[in-house]
């Protein structure tokens, strides 16, 4: 008992009630701010990884449906092009965002659904490729038939003839990755790659990218297909801070006015 009777009358003064108030308001307000952050982060992060999930679902099914349809014309691959250039012309007029399928056979593209009839080295006509993987894909700046605009070129070997398969050039459509940013509240900027060259959101045209290039905060990785999407943003932002400062001072102001209450109500005269 006498060691809480003098612990109350070493805070019975006004100045030790007010300083004592004040320090319990700034370790609560410290506590607050670092909690409201944190949890801000995280529900940026969360947020993030929502984002992240979509674009994979959406790529990967895209690159899904276009992998069905080429199977469907890989027999097309046998035939000569007078027999098969109105199926191919069909075909791509009924598939979003493609520009042409063009068959190749021995490494040669013979038969195209914008010209008909060809004969060019996949080499010059799709530099990048490599028609020995089942699967491969390259960014380009630009095709003979459309210069100067990026396209996106994906090879599919045909299973039973090796040497001979599809590829396909596609219109680089970015406004369905602006439609999911736009749903961000930081509208985060993403880039679509394929080995060392990407396109953006940010800017026009094919850049290459570089060691020196800022890391993306997410990297989607698309099972199957040689492409990948970063995704830039910024978990911590100056909003976000603002907050957990404004969230700290006000709790912490309201636990020093309750602390310095209660201190001041156990040293009246007649509390007992």
């Amino acid at each position: 008992m006498r060691a809480a009777h003098i612990f109350e009358r070493y805070l019975a003064t006004p100045r030790k009630i007010i300083l004592i108030s004040i320090m319990v308001g700034l370790l609560l307000a410290i506590c607050a701010s670092v909690i409201n952050a944190l949890w801000l982060h995280h529900k940026r992060e969360q947020a993030y990884d929502i984002l992240t999930h979509s674009i994979r679902e959406y790529v990967h099914g895209y690159f899904h449906d276009l992998e069905g349809v080429v199977t469907t014309l890989q027999p097309l691959t046998v035939s000569g092009c007078n027999q098969v250039s109105s199926d191919l012309t069909s075909q791509a007029a009924f598939n979003t965002n493609v520009r042409a399928f063009v068959l190749v056979d021995n490494g040669t593209a013979y038969c195209s659904s914008a010209t008909g009839a060809m004969s060019m080295p996949v080499s010059i006509l799709a530099p990048g490729i490599d028609i020995k993987k089942s699967v491969d894909m390259a960014i380009l700046p630009g095709t003979t038939m459309v210069p100067g605009k990026p396209t996106i070129v994906i090879w599919f070997q045909n299973p039973a003839h090796p040497q001979r398969g599809i590829f396909t050039t596609l219109n680089v459509n970015l406004t369905p990755y602006l439609l999911f940013t736009a749903r961000h509240r930081d509208a985060p900027s993403m880039a679509l790659v394929v080995g060392d060259k990407a396109i953006t959101t940010r800017t026009a045209g094919v850049h290459t990218l570089s060691p020196l290039s800022a890391p993306p905060l997410r990297i989607v990785k698309i099972a199957e297909y040689p492409i990948k999407l970063y995704v830039y943003g910024k978990t911590w932002s100056g909003e976000d801070v603002l907050l957990s400062v404004l969230a700290g001072t006000l709790f912490g102001l309201g636990g020093g006015v309750v602390c310095g209450y209660i201190l001041y109500n156990r040293q009246r005269s007649g509390k007992e």
